[in-house]
């Protein structure tokens, strides 16, 4: 994706607060709006006229018996995590609404959440964040980031749509247009703490493709010695025409490829994908991970009895790894069955282990390495590979099913 340029009138930064004890709804909040304009006094206050209101109703409903306990403001030391209805109402202030994702007259829009709203508030458990647009491109303003990171079109349709799988609640963020990024007060450096400039986040959104959950350095200075020892100094960072094998010795290209590889695990894991999910799409992939992400996306969920039944995984396996049992088998046959094989490791543990009564894994596994033995030479080499990382798995798997 080509890097946009900032408008003129652009301050030349984005907002974002980092996570301070469990304020995170506070957090959520400013960064949505590009600015300090909540403190958690602020949140609590309307959070307290919610409870008094909603004590008072349960009072009329029971004749004054039963006391309502406080449901929109966190009592705890941290104090920060407020209901949405507190959020909610602290947005209509800037005319702003916030719409369940999975309401049925939204679920159409969300087949491209690019143009289905200008922001995004994610909700899993006790943590908020925000997801928004900013300079024609999509950012994610988590506070538990060090910096906020770009969204590829890509990326936020399947990264989104990956949260809603692992159980986030997620809301489009409605009505007028958020507020344009704040200014900074002056260059001082204690007054510059949550502002980034954007040129810098748009080449480093390039460098990583615009994935949103890339792993961080620790400091600037460790993402410069990561780029020194890998051998990047020497270009402009996400420079198009910029090779990335020049500038370091053949001898750096495995201590390279070993760190790119783990960081797409890393972003991958991030994204909530399982292990087993990870190790098969990356060799499938050629290690690419924006294409492994995508083949995880792409295959198709388990029956849901597979996923629950002990016998119904243990058929389902058995005839997964026998699948691989043919010849010819095109690259696309073998991706499914592998994916499928992916999905089906990725499963429970104690429903593996359950399982044995119906099928050994160390059978399925022998019976694996025999397949590969015989086949896996007229095999794409991709897929050689994923079979083999397969195999492996399914010894682990093994393993685990018979407790060792």
């Amino acid at each position: 994706m080509p890097t946009p340029s900032p408008p003129a009138s652009l301050a030349g930064y984005i907002y974002h607060e980092r996570q301070v004890g469990g304020l995170c709804g506070v957090h959520c909040l400013n960064n949505l709006l590009q600015g300090p304009h909540f403190g958690p006094g602020d949140l609590a206050e309307i959070g307290m006229q919610l409870d008094k209101a909603e004590r008072a109703l349960v009072r009329s409903d029971d004749g004054g018996g039963l006391e309502a306990q406080p449901y929109n403001v966190d009592s705890s030391a941290d104090g920060g995590n407020f209901s949405i209805q507190v959020l909610s109402l602290a947005l209509k202030r800037f005319a702003l609404e916030l719409v369940p994702s999975k309401r049925p007259d939204v679920r159409e829009r969300m087949k491209d959440p690019a143009t289905a709203a200008s922001a995004f508030l994610c909700q899993y458990h006790d943590h908020w964040f925000a997801i928004r647009q900013i300079v024609d491109c999509w950012w994610n303003l988590n506070s538990t980031r060090k910096k906020p990171a770009m969204v590829s079109p890509f990326y936020l349709a399947a990264w989104l749509s990956q949260l809603l799988a692992e159980g986030y609640f997620i809301f489009l963020v409605t009505g007028d247009s958020p507020p344009e990024p704040a200014k900074p007060l002056n260059q001082e450096k204690h007054n510059l703490v949550n502002f980034h400039d954007i040129f810098g986040l748009l080449a480093k959104g390039k460098q990583s493709g615009g994935n949103p959950v890339a792993t961080e350095p620790d400091s600037d200075s460790e993402a410069m010695q990561w780029q020194d020892s890998s051998g990047f100094a020497d270009f402009p960072c996400g420079s198009a025409d910029a090779d990335p094998k020049e500038g370091f010795s053949p001898s750096a290209q495995p201590d390279l490829d070993r760190e790119l590889l783990e960081a797409a695990k890393s972003s991958l894991r991030e994204l909530g994908f399982k292990e087993p999910q990870i190790e098969i799409a990356l060799e499938l992939a050629s290690r690419d991970g924006d294409a492994a992400s995508q083949l995880i996306l792409n295959t198709p969920a388990l029956d849901a009895m597979v996923e629950i039944e002990a016998e119904s995984w243990a058929e389902a396996m058995q005839a997964c790894v026998l699948s691989l049992d043919r010849s010819p088998a095109p690259l696309e046959y073998l991706s499914a069955h592998l994916m499928q094989l992916a999905c089906l490791l990725s499963c429970d543990g104690q429903l593996q282990r359950v399982a044995l009564e119906h099928v050994d894994l160390k059978v399925l596994s022998d019976c694996m390495s025999r397949i590969l033995q015989h086949k896996s030479q007229d095999w794409a080499s991709n897929a050689a590979k994923a079979g083999r990382a397969a195999e492996k798995l399914l010894q682990e798997a093994a393993c685990r099913q018979h407790g060792e």
